[in-house]
């Protein structure tokens, strides 16, 4: 019993073996990977989500902002219409540097001329920040007199 007691403790002064400590090593990285992809896929998922909130607050500004508008008004035109935003949707006088693009189509409703169906539909690219993403839209519809 006694050699048993010494060869334990001549073990625990020799330190891990080679197999313990690759076991030790594949668990640590395995495990570092795990959670460096969850942050990298939550990071992505916060992005699109902030973008889809300033997207949506957009198209309310800017469909509110045609719905009081007078009907003779150039923006309330048969036809369509484009306005540029940046990222944290603010309004842009071109193109250049623009995040979101709003445009949206005025046209007579069939058969009832004093009625107008608005569509307003903003859309932007994620690329910039998730090079896999696809183009986004969100859309809103009204008819008007």
């Amino acid at each position: 019993m006694r050699r048993s007691t010494r060869g334990a403790s001549r073990r625990s002064k020799r330190g891990f073996s080679l197999v313990e400590v690759l076991v030790a090593s594949t668990l640590f990285l395995t495990t570092t990977a795990v959670i460096v992809a969850s942050v990298a896929s939550a990071s992505r998922q916060s992005s699109v989500q902030r973008h889809m909130t300033t997207a949506l607050q957009v198209a309310e500004q800017q469909m509110e902002e045609l719905l009081l508008r007078f009907s003779n008004s150039p923006e309330l035109s048969i036809g369509a219409h484009t306005r540029y935003y940046n990222e944290k949707g603010e309004p842009l006088p071109n193109a250049t540097n623009a995040y979101f693009t709003v445009t949206w189509d005025v046209a007579q409703v069939a058969g009832i001329t004093s009625l107008r169906r608005l569509t307003l539909s903003v859309s932007w690219d994620d690329h910039v920040h998730n090079p896999n993403e696809r183009t986004h839209t969100i859309t809103l519809t009204t008819d008007r007199p």
